[in-house]
């Protein structure tokens, strides 16, 4: 398990964010790059509720698992998802 990003919800007009703990990035793929490293490898993964920040955002946890493991990943997403729900955004 990884967190699912390493930044806060940004807003929707940026492509992506500029800088994560001081370091400035150059492009889309560096603020993203745990998630994208996982697709680079080939292995299942999936995205499931974590949370919710001070802000009131959500937060997301990656879960990775081994390759053909698809059901023991899902089954770990759904007990996070009960774990940690999050509920609907307000209207």
């Amino acid at each position: 398990m990884t967190p699912q990003s390493p930044v806060k919800q940004f807003p929707v007009n940026m492509n992506f964010p500029t800088e994560v703990n001081g370091r400035t990035l150059d492009n889309y793929t560096d603020w993203i790059a745990g998630s994208f490293l996982v697709t680079l490898m080939s292995l299942p993964a999936g995205s499931a509720p974590a949370g919710l920040t001070s802000e009131g955002l959500p937060t997301g946890i990656q879960v990775v698992g081994p390759r053909f493991e698809e059901p023991l990943i899902l089954s770990a997403m759904k007990f996070l998802q009960l774990a940690h729900p999050i509920g609907w955004p307000p209207h």
